[in-house]
């Protein structure tokens, strides 16, 4: 588990690899792991593997959280005037296991090739997320986000992201068998066999 972990955090840092795969593709360090153990297993120590390995993401995520709370501010103030700040687009790497689909292709969008990265240390959560109707889209997503497929979506609200968007995702999860079960609902869809997966011994 800690190997992998050590592995996945490696990837997401050295996210600009490439490397021509023997069918003559380029891939790219995209990984999906999960640990799946029953209670009381360790599973927790992704999160202190993965909090250590990955600080210098944190930091420069907290930079441009910052950037985007300013523009926010500056976009109420300046709501009903002819001139708008402008979008400063900003990179943030680490992002919530409860991301909707469309911030989700805004953000992979805005990181310029950059991985983002979800670490779960409750893989109900993104379970509890699919069962509101987005989970055809997730799953799609996901998938797509092992091959670095380009997904494309169009809204006429502007509020809405309306683009393309290369796919760039690494996913780190860990939960019981049976919250593993609900995540993997359908395992003929193709996610599975996109995973890594490491089973502790109970």
């Amino acid at each position: 588990m800690v190997y992998f972990t050590v592995l996945f955090c490696m990837a997401c840092l050295a996210s600009k690899l490439r490397a021509r795969y023997f069918d003559g593709r380029i891939h790219s360090p995209s990984l999906f792991v999960t640990v799946e153990g029953d209670s009381g297993s360790g599973k927790s120590w992704i999160i202190d593997v993965s909090d250590m390995l990955l600080e210098p993401l944190a930091t420069d995520d907290a930079k441009g959280e910052e950037k985007q709370l300013e523009y926010e501010r500056e976009l109420k103030k300046c709501r009903n005037k002819a001139k708008q700040p402008e979008d400063p687009l900003v990179i943030q790497r680490i992002i919530p296991a409860t991301v909707s689909v469309t911030a989700f292709l805004k953000q992979n969008y805005q990181n310029q090739g950059l991985h983002s990265v979800t670490i779960c240390p409750e893989v109900d959560t993104m379970v509890k997320q699919h069962t509101r109707g987005s989970w055809g889209q997730l799953s799609d997503l996901y998938r797509i986000a092992y091959e670095n497929s380009v997904m494309a979506q169009k809204y006429m609200s502007e509020s809405s992201f309306s683009g393309r968007a290369r796919i760039f995702y690494n996913l780190l999860v860990s939960g019981t068998p049976m919250s593993m079960g609900r995540f993997f609902r359908n395992v003929e869809d193709g996610l599975v066999t996109r995973t890594i997966p490491v089973v502790l011994p109970d």
